[in-house]
């Protein structure tokens, strides 16, 4: 059973990064274009907090790199996970990837009205998924070894 849900697990847990990888891919503009927008509404979220209002525009300018890494990190985590080769690395990339994503698209705290309660959802499940990959991290998540044959 161990083999039969650890090879569940990883598949489900590798699928949404892949996926989301493939799809930058195939629609980078979309996806630069939905960065942008998430940019800019904390941008405005932001114009009381200088600091903050400063680093984001740092980062602005540099969105095209951070979607080139924000790709490779899901595409290669999610292929260490799925593959058991290196989970630990994957999860690490995975991590790397969604913390910032999670705070940066589901920040439920600055939306008002019907949005508010979809963005909580959201970020509660990128919680969710954040824990499966510290669960990776704390255990790994290898490939499960052939059973033995006794003669």
């Amino acid at each position: 059973m161990k083999a039969v849900f650890g090879t569940l697990g990883r598949i489900c847990l590798s699928l949404v990064f892949l996926s989301s990888a493939f799809s930058k891919i195939i629609n980078w503009e979309g996806n630069y274009q939905y960065l942008m927008a998430g940019l800019n509404h904390w941008l405005e979220y932001a114009t009381q907090m200088p600091g903050l209002h400063q680093f984001l525009e740092f980062v602005v300018p540099i969105a095209p790199i951070l979607l080139i890494v924000a790709t490779i990190f899901e595409g290669l985590g999610g292929l260490f996970i799925l593959l058991g080769l290196k989970p630990r690395a994957g999860a690490f990339l995975l991590v790397l990837f969604s913390i910032p994503t999670t705070l940066l698209f589901h920040a439920f705290w600055t939306i008002k009205g019907p949005d508010h309660d979809v963005q909580m959802i959201m970020f509660l499940k990128n919680v969710s998924i954040l824990g499966g990959l510290f669960l990776v991290l704390a255990y790994g998540g290898k490939k499960a070894a052939k059973p033995e044959v006794k003669a």
